[in-house]
């Protein structure tokens, strides 16, 4: 009987230590991610196809991880149209510009790019706020009108420190023009992405 009761008291404990064990080998065996290398774990999708005279840009990213160093920030999206040259369009007409934050499906963000010579200039949030985060979903369309464009660049900018918002005529963000006061050095990077135009079918 003493054995019997002794059983049921050591066969719980034995259980939750294996399992209190199997969850802390769990975490550790877990990848973590910060927002420095969060470069390479970004999907996107994009497509650059030409309708009636009109070149259109849609393109969505996502975050596949989220960075354990936090969510702060504002992030930038420069779209420059080149034509078949490689040089950048000059002088386009744009009858759409916006960019979209999504959360679980939803758009919780929405705002208009700013028309600049060579393109569209997108500013947008990171943030985590009452269960939803700002910055990690989202998507662009851009509708240039009276051109046809061969190829359109989506230069990306991601930081991670609070700074004064940048403005820039500089689209593919070659020298970002942050406040030196912010000291951002070490604390943004960019990635490009190449989009040709599809071929009509």
């Amino acid at each position: 009987m003493f054995k019997s009761n002794k059983l049921v008291v050591i066969l719980p404990l034995i259980l939750t230590v294996f399992m209190f064990a199997s969850g802390i080998y769990y975490l550790n065996q877990t990848e973590t991610i910060t927002n420095e290398e969060l470069s390479e774990s970004i999907s996107w999708t994009q497509q650059l196809t030409e309708e009636d005279s009109s070149s259109v840009l849609e393109a969505e990213w996502a975050w596949q991880s989220s960075p354990d160093d936090g969510i702060t920030g504002t992030d930038y999206i420069g779209v420059t149209f080149l034509d078949q040259n490689g040089e950048p369009l000059a002088e386009n007409e744009f009858k759409e510009a916006t960019v979209s934050l999504q959360h679980n499906g939803e758009v919780i963000w929405e705002e208009p790019g700013e028309i600049k010579e060579s393109g569209v200039f997108f500013t947008f949030p990171n943030r985590a706020d009452d269960h939803e985060t700002y910055g990690n979903d989202g998507s662009i369309e851009v509708i240039l009108t009276g051109t046809e464009a061969e190829e359109a660049v989506i230069t990306y900018l991601h930081t991670w420190k609070e700074h004064e918002k940048m403005t820039t005529d500089d689209l593919r963000f070659f020298d970002p023009s942050f406040r030196e006061s912010d000291n951002m050095d070490n604390s943004y990077w960019v990635t490009e992405q190449f989009v040709q135009v599809e071929e009509a079918s």
